[in-house]
């Protein structure tokens, strides 16, 4: 069994020394363990980045090309303006549905991570 040392000084003025002995594995364990909850926060945080910054300015252009294609007498360029206004609409989709994913995994990986506590090994 791999096991953590950690020698002191006592207290008593004896020159003795006190030894604490535990097994390794917790705390491989518990580093594990948060790290997989660092990774989590980090994917949440990006998730909420692509929902509040990323698809609120990718809908922004979309209104901005379906206003200048109202404007444009061309019917060629108002098909092309079209066709970005619906390529910026896929593109916002596809994300909210990266976004949606990603969430589910999340609470999934919390839940799973929440009732799984390290125990000692026998």
């Amino acid at each position: 069994m791999p096991v953590d040392t950690a020698l002191s000084p006592s207290d008593d003025g004896s020159g003795s020394v006190i030894a604490a002995v535990r097994d390794a594995r917790l705390r491989r364990s518990a580093e594990q363990a948060a790290h997989r909850l660092a990774v989590m926060d980090d994917r949440e945080r990006v998730s909420r980045r692509l929902h509040g910054e990323v698809i609120h300015e990718l809908f922004a252009i979309g209104l901005n090309l379906q206003a200048l294609a109202s404007e444009v007498v061309d019917d060629t360029t108002r098909r092309r303006l079209d066709d970005a206004v619906s390529s910026t609409d896929q593109a916002i989709q596809a994300l909210r549905e990266v976004i949606f994913e990603s969430n589910n995994l999340l609470a999934s990986q919390r839940r799973s991570s929440s009732t799984s506590t390290p125990t000692p090994p026998a």
